[in-house]
């Protein structure tokens, strides 16, 4: 059985496919976290769970007393995962992993949306220093996806060649109204 994606027949006999999220335990009791495989993956729909054998046996909570215990423990870990993943961003700062295997560590110096993409502005700090202090700013194109345990990740890809133009000289002119101000 493929563990990351887990098939449920509803009571019409239809077949839902979910991507599991996170399992965890509260009180002693098992549970499951699904985001639906089509649609928006923002949703989050939580059950009981057990396993029999190698296959997990997935429930719905049956009172409104249990769903609030999983979903306090479910919001407990999903907070935790989220203040591990930001603490990788501490001081505005990120680091790339770059193609070949090396990392780059830059400052973020802007985060801004254009033609309702959302775009990042980054300064490697090795290249400030091998360059004797000239500014060499990159620009890239941010991609959220849902990632481990429902957490946000953000991804970052090149911007088409055909687009570029465009944003540099959107981010350009954010840039100089900031320094106007």
């Amino acid at each position: 059985m493929n563990t990351d994606i887990l098939t449920l027949t509803d009571t019409e006999g239809q077949e839902l496919k979910y991507y599991i999220v996170l399992r965890f335990n509260a009180e002693n009791r098992g549970y499951i976290a699904l985001t639906p495989q089509s649609g928006t993956r923002d949703v989050i729909e939580l059950f009981k769970c057990s396993d029999v054998g190698d296959d997990i046996i997935v429930t719905n909570i049956a009172s409104n007393f249990e769903l609030d215990i999983a979903k306090r423990e479910y919001d407990k870990l999903i907070a935790q995962e989220s203040s591990d993943l930001l603490s990788d961003y501490s001081d505005n700062s990120i680091t790339l992993h770059l193609e070949d295997g090396s990392d780059c560590i830059c400052d973020i110096i802007s985060m801004f949306n254009f033609e309702g993409s959302d775009f990042i502005a980054v300064l490697p700090l090795e290249a400030v220093e091998a360059d004797g202090g000239s500014l060499q700013i990159a620009l890239f194109k941010c991609i959220e996806t849902l990632g481990v345990h429902g957490v946000k990740d953000l991804s970052l890809s090149n911007i088409p060649v055909s687009q570029y133009p465009r944003v540099e000289s959107y981010f350009m002119s954010l840039a100089s109204e900031d320094l106007e101000e």
